[in-house]
């Protein structure tokens, strides 16, 4: 890993010496300080030593763990690179504080206050310091006789193309060997027995506990058998009111329900009590992941986890045998490793998956084996290593298994494990190693979502420059080759088959966070151990934000996220604490905070500003002199208006302003959007703007300036806007996602002369009614299109037969879309649909599926159809349903679901959902009904 944080830096050093040179005039105030020639001169000397040290450094990244020597020296040269990243960004500091002043206003501080030209005095001194350090480490390295280079890995996807296309093998798709423990288990869960019955899955990290028991959970047999589930990992720090509130997220939304409101400020007795009346009556499974404690059980959760003699499950997973045997001996299922022929197979799964009946080729099957004895029949290692050995050449693969040469008959087995995880880090290409190394900063068992974590690479400067692809997309390839890699899970995915949320197993991320420490890289603060922080570049509050106080010792902090949602003082944070203005990332995500102090401006190498899910009501006007802003995200706080200055921000690729206020989905003014300042469309580099009304200032008129977008959310559009409104999108040739919502229902959205790039539009939300109630000419040949929402459109033409052309789409809502009284799919359309939601329609009498219509359909919701009193026919064909979702549905439609009044046949067709959902109000509150 020493090598992926060096080099790393020192890219970075080069880079942003090359971006941010003095201007002229700033460089003859100070040439008799500092001189930017020199600086220049002395960074060019570096990027000479640049391709020696690379090629030394990934030498002993490749070595041995067992020579402390190495170690040393590497440690050393870290912090040597340190010091220069340290030097550059005090340099940027300096330099944009005289650019965004003027010169005028620079000449005066630089003679009335004495500290910038002390501070330029430390820069050359700190340089030439840093000079003669390099030197003498150079000089240690001449005594050992390293050879110069070893073989790369950090060009795998130039080598290997086609690794780009290269399948993904979920975890769920990795049941090798593990057939007979998922019949016991299934059995056990289905069984008759009518008390609530405790089921534990145990043994080492690695053996697949999870994976067990998440094919157990998402089994058919096993969705139909409850009432709910709710699944929870429990970390080994975790709180008996955390646990709770998870269980109850999990829990309604798993079931589709309306969730209470406050849950995250709610006391320990108040979760106690909904937990428990929720589960009342209810055949309930919950299952307690990773569990490492017998407290977490005879504490507050085997009180609220109610035995009402609904032959209720709960199944918890553990390496711990003494929490393996809370449940009766019966019911423990203790794993064991892979037997040879599961193991061997499982093992050519991953590395040769490109070969013919993924065998393995007859001249590296001695290696190979060699490579695959060494996993000891653990999952896990299995994975990681043929993972690994998959991303190369024949030749390449022979020498990768040589690789595996140590004894290791006297080192204990998780040991043994652990090599083979770690062989698995150090094959990681260097650009890919931070990017790995950032996910193991989020707390234990936390779902990372992806575009958040894209979004924070970016910002840390991970993702490598390619041509042709923006960062973000780089970005995600970089995520995409981790989970091919086997070195992230993927938790959720999308409709669409993008991973949505993602995670660290347990194993990998316990040898992840140790490397993590030792490098410097990151420090977890949890209430504990506050002077540890020490040389950390990144700090991660879990727990004890108050009583952490801010230090000269955080001055390498260049990162700062916060997970403990206690309410704090930002202000005093960033007043108190000078060497928090080289910060790059300020991510607050959740934390009670309201204000945003003017204090903020100093952070002037500021990259991303995560305010999502604050109480944030106004931004200061300061907020403009951060100009290397490239993530501002407002998503779900109180703000209704920008501030001018934002408009400064010329580097912002990223605006998030959205703010839902209608999570039923009952007005087309969801979300109103905010009130953007005049000039916001000479942010020449954004790529995501949402959400932005469009009355505002020439507001549409200008949008076509923004030719760099991705993502563009517009509210209260009027018809008068259409005409340019379609002229400025037409120009945003890189647009994936539009979302145009009109300023009320009597408003027509007038598209037709909309000229959409059909094959790079994926996501199109219109909301508001359509000019001459049909679909746009252009709509049939948006052959990309994977997500589709109609709402308010009040069509007069039967929408289906120019959508049925769509080949991708994979999602479609229609609220109030048709006017019209029947719904026909026909046989054969829409094969790749997931989703597909109607609603708010009391014309709309008559909904039918043709034999072989969504043949993919795992969803189905109506909401609010008035006029709809029977099934749709053919709902018995959609054999993938899972979920059939309900809302505010007539009662008669209701009462033939359920069978009432001898309607057995309405019930039989829909015997085969696993989950059926009602949603509906009782006088001012929301509450739900299972049918299934």
């Amino acid at each position: 890993m020493a090598e992926a944080l060096v080099m790393a830096v020192m890219e970075k050093i080069v880079s942003d010496i090359a971006e941010k040179p003095v201007k002229p005039v700033c460089s003859k105030l100070l040439k008799a300080v500092l001189p930017s020639e020199e600086i220049h001169r002395k960074m060019k000397w570096f990027h000479t030593e640049f391709g020696l040290m690379k090629a030394y450094i990934r030498y002993v990244d490749t070595m041995k763990d067992v020579d402390e020597r190495w170690k040393e020296w590497v440690n050393i040269l870290r912090g040597l690179v340190y010091e220069f990243e340290d030097i550059i960004d005090e340099y940027a500091y300096l330099v944009g504080e005289q650019h965004q002043r003027g010169f005028y206003g620079s000449l005066y501080r630089t003679f009335r206050h004495c500290k910038h030209i002390k501070a330029w005095h430390g820069i050359r001194e700190k340089l030439q310091e840093a000079e003669d350090k390099l030197q003498k480490l150079i000089e240690l390295k001449a005594r050992y006789s390293i050879p110069e280079c070893v073989t790369s890995t950090d060009d795998s996807l130039g080598r290997h193309p086609h690794l780009k296309e290269a399948p993904y093998f979920p975890d769920e798709g990795e049941i090798v060997g593990f057939e007979a423990y998922k019949k016991q288990l299934v059995g056990w869960l289905t069984d008759e027995e009518p008390l609530r019955t405790i089921i534990s899955v145990w043994g080492m990290g690695g053996l697949g506990k999870t994976t067990l028991v998440n094919d157990g959970y998402e089994s058919q047999e096993v969705r139909r058998h409850f009432d709910c589930r709710a699944w929870v990992r429990v970390s080994q720090k975790y709180t008996a009111e955390d646990l709770m509130r998870r269980l109850i997220e999990d829990l309604f939304q798993e079931n589709r329900d309306v969730p209470p409101g406050n849950i995250d400020t709610m006391p320990c007795n108040r979760l106690a009590e909904i937990l428990r009346s929720y589960l009342q009556q209810k055949r309930y499974l919950i299952v307690l992941d990773d569990m490492w404690h017998i407290n977490v059980w005879s504490g507050e959760l085997s009180r609220v986890l109610v035995d009402s003699r609904c032959r209720s499950r709960i199944v918890i997973t553990t390496r711990n045998h003494d929490v393996a045997i809370l449940a009766v001996e019966s019911r423990v299922l203790e794993l064991q490793p892979l037997q040879e022929d599961d193991s061997w197979r499982l093992f050519c799964n991953k590395a040769f998956w490109r070969y013919a009946d993924r065998s393995c080729p007859p001249d590296l099957e001695y290696w190979a084996r060699q490579v695959w004895q060494r996993c000891h029949g653990l999952p896990l290692a299995i994975v990681a290593a043929g993972s690994a050995l998959s991303y190369r050449e024949k030749e390449e693969g022979r020498i990768f298994c040589q690789g595996f040469d140590w004894e290791e008959t006297s080192m204990p087995f998780s040991e043994r494990v652990g090599n083979i995880l770690k062989l698995s880090f150090r094959d990681l290409p260097y650009h890919l190693r931070n990017c790995f190394l950032y996910c193991s900063i989020f707390p234990e068992d936390y779902l990372i979502k992806r575009k958040r974590l894209i979004r924070l690479w970016v910002a840390e400067g991970f993702v490598r420059k390619r041509k042709g692809i923006s960062n973000e997309e780089a970005a995600e390839e970089n995520l995409n080759e981790l989970i091919r890699r086997c070195m992230l899970q993927v938790v959720r995915r999308n409709y669409f088959g993008r991973p949505k949320l993602c995670r660290m197993h347990g194993t990998v991320r316990e040898l992840t966070r140790r490397t993590s420490e030792q490098e410097y890289f990151c420090k977890v603060y949890d209430g504990e151990e506050a002077e540890s922080i020490g040389e950390a570049r990144r700090l991660l509050v879990q727990k004890g934000i108050n009583d952490l106080e801010p230090h000269r010792g955080m001055s390498n902090v260049r990162s700062f996220l916060v997970f403990d949602l206690t309410s704090f003082s930002l202000q005093s944070w960033i007043s108190r604490s000078t060497s928090f203005r080289l910060l790059r990332v300020l991510d607050l995500e959740g934390v009670p905070i309201e204000t945003v102090p003017d204090d903020v401006a100093i952070l002037f190498n500021l990259r991303y500003l995560g305010l999502r899910r604050t109480l944030v009501k106004e931004l200061p006007r300061s907020l403009g002199r951060l100009r290397n802003l490239q993530t501002l995200d407002l998503y779900d706080t109180k703000i209704e208006k920008l501030p001018h200055e934002i408009t400064q921000l010329k580097n912002l690729r990223n605006l998030f302003v959205e703010s839902v206020r209608d999570p039923v989905f009952a007005e087309l003014a969801s979300d109103p959007g905010v009130k953007a300042p005049k000039g916001i469309w000479n942010l020449n580099n954004l790529q995501t703007l949402q959400s932005v009304e469009a009355d505002e200032d020439n507001m549409v008129r200008h949008l076509g300036n923004l030719t760099q977008l991705r993502t563009l959310r517009i509210t209260r559009v009027r018809g008068m806007h259409s005409v340019e409104l379609c002229s400025s999108i037409s120009k945003m040739s890189r647009l994936v996602s539009l979302d145009i919502v009109a300023s009320d229902e009597g408003e027509a959205l007038q598209l037709e002369a909309l000229k959409p790039p059909s094959y790079l539009y994926e996501k199109l939300d219109l909301r508001g009614q359509l000019e001459g109630g049909a679909l746009p000419h252009w709509f049939s040949s948006l052959s990309g299109l994977r997500h589709l929402g109609l709402s308010w459109s009040r069509l007069r033409e039967d929408p289906l037969p120019c959508l049925h052309a769509l080949p991708n789409l994979a999602v479609l809502g229609m609220y109030m879309a048709y006017d019209g009284q029947e719904l026909c799919f026909n046989a054969g359309g829409f094969p790749k649909l997931k989703f597909l939601m109607l609603g708010g329609s009391n014309q709309l009498d008559s909904i039918s599926m043709e034999e072989g219509a969504l043949p993919s359909l795992s969803e189905l919701c109506l909401l609010r159809c008035g006029g709809v009193k029977l099934l749709p026919q053919g709902v018995e064909h959609l054999t993938s349903l899972q979920v059939l979702f309900l809302m505010e549905m007539p009662l008669e439609f209701i009462e033939r679901l359920r069978g009432g009044n001898g309607n057995t046949e309405e019930r039989q067709k829909v015997q085969h959902i696993p989950l059926i959902k009602h949603v509906f109000k009782r006088g001012d509150r929301w509450t739900s009904e299972t049918l299934s």
